[in-house]
């Protein structure tokens, strides 16, 4: 679906929640601890990754990802 029309979706039925109807969109959503939908997508795609990483999948993180063998992680200079 489009994201345009999700967040329309969402706009919505959070006005229909009680006491919510006279507040902006983003109070409606912090009163009803909503998630925006790039932070639910985020959230999932670190799920996925992290389910891949302890091999919790059935498609795995090397399948997917190379390391650079040469890559070296040097502490601040």
């Amino acid at each position: 679906m489009d994201k345009e029309l999700l967040e329309k979706m969402q706009h919505g039925y959070t006005k229909m929640m009680m006491n919510t109807q006279d507040k902006a969109y983003e109070e409606r959503s912090r009163c009803l601890r909503l998630w925006t939908l790039e932070e639910r997508r985020n959230k999932q795609d670190l799920t996925v990754v992290f389910k891949m990483y302890r091999r919790l999948s059935n498609v795995l993180l090397h399948e997917l990802i190379t390391l650079d063998e040469n890559l070296r992680v040097h502490g601040g200079t």
